[in-house]
């Protein structure tokens, strides 16, 4: 019997305010970098989504990006969105590449405070620090306890490694696996949360395990339902679009939340729901001429994603779940090489 999909309520989520960042981190579950657009949440929108956001019970979120500081007067239009919506706003998250120490940047930090900026999540990452030297993480975080700006290091366990090297410059995996003498990559499985999305599932293809078609099969026996369907940490992005199960390059409109959602405007979402991924392998190869890219993949998000890119380039436009389109254009793989 075919069941009905509906998220009548909100948890704990973030705004996705930009897909534009200046690296391209090895984890990042949006596939964000210098490639993607600009483009940036306008003030209006901000104020719809965190209505909307309200109105389905969530009272509290994050603001994340991308990189949503690099462009820090439409951050403090977000921030005030926020006040006018009565969203409350736990913290911003940055990875500090936009911090220089000097008058411009401390009075930025002193602007978006006035405009309601509470704490920053500071990115602490070897994934960053590929990109971006540690000692601007560390100056902003002695900035904002200058400034009275909250700080919570994410995540505070990788200061030990990331302060053994030159805080100036920035460090690549190959550099930090040595310091860490060859467990690095086992210690960021163990001890730091990865989404299986975006540039992440490299990482996960590269360092984790992996399975077969048939195994992952075997183990996808009750769809996606309880995935798609959690509150839990959601988001939405800059487009107002609500990304269920935080599974990037899926797409609901937000306004489509509350009510039963359509089964012809979400044919994708309602097979994962009830079928899983190997719903969704049938529909595109019987359809799509799907044929899996890779032998081994690093579980079903990591299928599902390469099932979802081949819709993208081969014709599919039944729907408009598969967004944004950037997200699959950019490519899956990018990102491989600060792996390695």
């Amino acid at each position: 019997m075919a069941r009905t999909f509906r998220i009548p309520r909100l948890k704990s989520g973030g705004l996705i305010t930009t897909y534009h960042c200046v690296s391209r981190c090895g984890h990042c579950l949006y596939n964000c970098g210098p490639e993607r657009s600009r483009g940036y949440m306008d003030r209006e929108t901000a104020v719809d989504c965190f209505t909307r956001i309200r109105e389905l019970g969530c009272r509290s979120m994050h603001i994340g990006g991308g990189e949503p500081v690099l462009r820090p007067e439409k951050l403090g239009e977000v921030l005030e969105a926020a006040a006018d919506a009565g969203m409350d706003i736990d913290y911003v998250e940055t990875n500090a590449a936009w911090f220089t120490e000097g008058g411009g940047t401390l009075e930025s930090l002193r602007t978006l405070k006035s405009q309601g900026l509470n704490a920053f999540l500071v990115s602490v990452s070897p994934f960053h620090n590929a990109f971006i030297p540690y000692g601007r993480v560390i100056g902003l975080m002695r900035a904002c306890h200058d400034e009275g700006i909250g700080v919570i290091p994410w995540s505070h366990i990788f200061n030990p490694l990331l302060s053994k090297g030159d805080a100036s410059k920035a460090q690549d995996w190959q550099t930090l696996e040595k310091a860490f003498k060859g467990h690095l990559a086992s210690f960021v499985l163990n001890g730091y949360w990865l989404h299986p999305g975006g540039r992440a599932l490299n990482f996960l293809r590269t360092w984790g395990q992996t399975d077969t078609l048939d195994r992952i099969f075997e183990r996808d026996l009750y769809g996606c339902e309880k995935v798609l369907s959690d509150t839990s940490h959601f988001h939405v992005d800059l487009h107002g679009r609500y990304i269920p199960g935080l599974c990037s390059g899926l797409s609901i409109r937000l306004s489509d939340l509350g009510s039963t959602l359509d089964r012809s405007s979400y044919p994708l979402i309602h097979i994962l729901m009830e079928k899983g991924v190997r719903g969704l392998y049938d529909l595109a190869r019987i359809d799509f001429g799907y044929v899996p890219s890779r032998e081994m993949f690093a579980g079903r998000c990591d299928l599902c994603n390469d099932i979802r890119s081949h819709l993208t380039q081969n014709g599919w436009n039944g729907s408009d779940e598969l967004a944004p389109l950037e997200y699959y254009r950019d490519g899956l793989l990018t990102g491989q090489r600060e792996l390695r």
